[in-house]
């Protein structure tokens, strides 16, 4: 729930949980929790809510489902554990005027059906009672990553105005409208959300790439044994995926059917809702099978963590207690939409910017919005009121490096004096900015193309304008703001200044010449030699292999992923796989390099009788064709990106000087269309040629 609330804005205040492994694993994440993480009973939380939760504006719970779900008893909200509601509510209610204007809930579908709808019926109405009108909606993690996990939500707004007026959607499916409007007595204030994004990861891009002599997958024995637990029809799927040429993935639940422990295959591209296991068969099965093989292991942790949009969650804790930990979590990138789309827009201008809180049976939130809105505003006007320059495609690239390097200074020593930030002679300049200082700013906002290579003539005059900013800011004496909240706010004009800075970057295309008397593999040389240029060779390097890959198999689908996203990562043989062949496309070959792990990741594909092609530029083909043969002699083809490009375009163009025109411009704009799906720099773009065009 932090992740992904924490990623649309929301800041945490306040948490709590009555179980010490999860506090465990989100002390090991979040090193802030020792100031907010609460070990507690909600009931017992309730009765010192006033003294204990600060301010906020957001109330979250996940209260436990165990009483909820088929898997429980179907106690409902009177049970054991999923009575933890009635806590979240006491404490809502002993916060008396301090309540947030919102809440939000988070449970199975169950908490819908229970009791024939009437536990849900009753937390509604809990809830209006407190002010809350209410919007319940069902959102499925496999709209946002290969995992079928539906879980019902609601938002409660306070003060809100009722509304019961929408029509059936993928948000609120029939079972759920019929419920809402045969429920007049409950005040409801159901808002309009756009259609959730479509999934475009299959289970097989986040499963980690263990070789098949690792000892996570199973024996032979135990692999039989799990095949004899499948039924009939599940069995002829299994002999029919080991046969296929290529491997298949897929996953495995152990289940009872007719008294009987039977093994159940799912094998379109969705893993199984992940569950609690403390050990047992609520685990998930993994299988891989094809050319002639069948393997089966069980899930990892990190696989888990990957179902539930939390890949870089830190997983330090013993095995069944991070399954468990998954296995109870909520979906990061479901609830960052619903943030985005729903609860952000849910806060007036008019907020007092205190701090958050938000946990697991009860998690608080809020954001600093009016002042900080405030000032974006004052300091977008003055940004935009600056002189445009076309070579700076907008206000002087020496002006907005300053900007950054003085708001910079302001987090130590908050200072609206001009004189403060001249250097002494003549006064022409701003003091310490250099482009590494500029760097190391922008490197904090994950921005590390250069963007000055000095600073000297290009600040000249900057001072005026850097007057006028500190002008711009004066009115709202931040200097009476706690450090830590003045710093924010500093922070989000740099931000904004940051995205200046990045379209100036996305409008520095690349800018190749065809010349038609050269041949094709120059004309790619070159090519890498301008990208080699502004250090962007690595990115078009794959990129341009795609491209050539799709035009030569266009009836084929072509991986396209962003360059920063690793083949571990995903679980990916390489950065592309075409039938039984994987490609991984270097720059660099020396030890400690980007190439260095290349080998290494041929040698695990050879051991799953994957055959590789290893693709680099032509001044490194002798280095990593020795370095192939050192690894396995033999048995990794090694070419250059100039000849693995060129020799197709020749071909495709049947060897024609004009048809040839027609196959690079048509490689140009493939390659414009995958780098524009998957990177956000659009200076990666090339600009093609006059004489190329039609």
């Amino acid at each position: 729930m932090r992740l992904g609330l924490q990623g649309a804005g929301w800041r945490v205040v306040y948490a709590n949980d009555l179980d010490p492994d999860k506090e465990e694993m989100y002390s090991h994440h979040f090193p802030d929790a020792p100031e907010h993480f609460h070990l507690e009973d909600v009931h017992k939380v309730a009765k010192i809510a006033g003294e204990k939760i600060p301010d906020i504006d957001l109330a979250t719970a996940s209260f436990p489902c165990n009483d909820l779900s088929l898997a429980g008893a179907m106690e409902g909200l009177g049970g054991k554990q999923s009575s933890a509601f009635w806590g979240f509510i006491k404490v809502l209610e002993n916060l008396g005027e301090r309540r947030p204007k919102l809440v939000l809930l988070e449970n199975v579908l169950g908490f819908l059906t229970s009791h024939k709808g009437g536990d849900f019926r009753k937390a509604m109405l809990a809830l209006n009672s407190l002010g809350y009108a209410v919007d319940p909606f069902i959102m499925n993690a496999a709209w946002f990553v290969p995992q079928s996990r539906q879980r019902l939500f609601v938002v409660g707004k306070r003060g809100a105005q009722s509304n019961v007026n929408f029509t059936d959607s993928i948000l609120r499916p029939p079972a759920l409208a019929k419920f809402i409007k045969a429920n007049k007595s409950i005040r409801w204030a159901i808002a309009d959300l756009p259609t959730p994004p479509q999934l475009k990861v299959r289970l097989e891009d986040i499963l980690q790439p263990l070789p098949h002599t690792s000892k996570q997958w199973w024996s032979t024995d135990r692999v039989e044994y799990f095949l004899n637990q499948l039924s009939e029809k599940h069995a002829a799927l299994a002999a029919q995926l080991k046969g296929q040429r290529n491997y298949t993935y897929g996953t495995a639940f152990r289940r009872i059917r007719n008294k009987r422990s039977m093994a159940e295959l799912r094998t379109d591209g969705i893993a199984g809702c992940l569950r609690t296991p403390r050990g047992g068969s609520g685990r998930q099965i993994v299988f891989k099978a094809g050319k002639g093989e069948f393997y089966v292991r069980l899930m990892t942790p990190r696989e888990c963590a990957r179902l539930m949009g939390a890949d870089e969650f830190k997983i330090d804790v013993p095995l069944n207690q991070a399954l468990f930990g998954f296995g109870d979590a909520v979906c990061v990138p479901a609830v960052k939409w619903i943030a985005e789309n729903y609860l952000n827009k849910c806060l007036e201008p008019q907020q007092n910017g205190k701090p958050i809180a938000q946990s697991k049976a009860q998690k608080v939130t809020t954001r600093d919005t009016r002042m900080k809105d405030q000032v974006l505003r004052a300091f977008e006007a003055w940004f935009a009121a600056l002189p445009v320059y076309p070579e700076s495609c907008g206000p002087a690239r020496g002006t907005i490096a300053a900007a950054l390097h003085v708001l910079e200074l302001c987090k130590t020593n908050y200072c609206l004096n001009l004189d403060s930030y001249r250097t002494a002679h003549g006064k022409a300049q701003i003091r310490g900015l250099s482009p590494k200082k500029v760097q190391g700013i922008l490197a904090g906002f994950d921005e590390h193309r250069i963007y000055l290579k000095e600073t000297g003539r290009t600040n000249r005059g900057g001072p005026g304008d850097i007057g006028t900013m500190l002008d711009a800011l004066r009115p709202f004496e931040l200097e009476r703001l706690p450090t830590e909240e003045r710093n924010e706010i500093l922070k989000s004009l740099q931000g904004f200044l940051v995205e200046r800075v990045k379209d100036w970057h996305n409008q520095q295309r690349l800018e190749p010449s065809f010349d038609p008397t050269k041949t094709t593999w120059q004309f790619v040389a070159d090519l890498l030699t301008k990208a080699r240029e502004k250090g962007k060779d690595r990115i078009l390097s794959q990129h341009l292999v795609g491209a050539k890959l799709a035009l030569r198999f266009p009836t084929m689908t072509i991986q396209n992923f962003s360059y920063s996203t690793a083949d571990n990562q995903l679980g990916r043989a390489g950065d592309f796989h075409v039938g039984d062949t994987a490609f991984h496309v270097t720059v660099s070959t020396g030890a400690g390099g980007q190439g260095s792990g290349v080998f290494q990741r041929c040698l695990e594909n050879i051991q799953q009788g994957i055959r590789v092609y290893v693709i680099v530029p032509a001044g490194k083909l002798t280095a990593a064709r020795t370095l192939a043969a050192e690894a396995a002699e033999g048995k990794i083809s090694v070419e250059s990106i100039e000849s693995f490009v060129s020799q197709n375009m020749e071909e495709i163009a049947e060897f024609s000087g004009e048809h040839r025109k027609d196959r690079l411009r048509a490689l140009l704009e493939k390659y414009n269309e995958r780098v524009g799906a998957v990177e956000t720099d659009k200076s990666l773009l090339i600009n093609i040629p006059p004489n190329l065009l039609p």
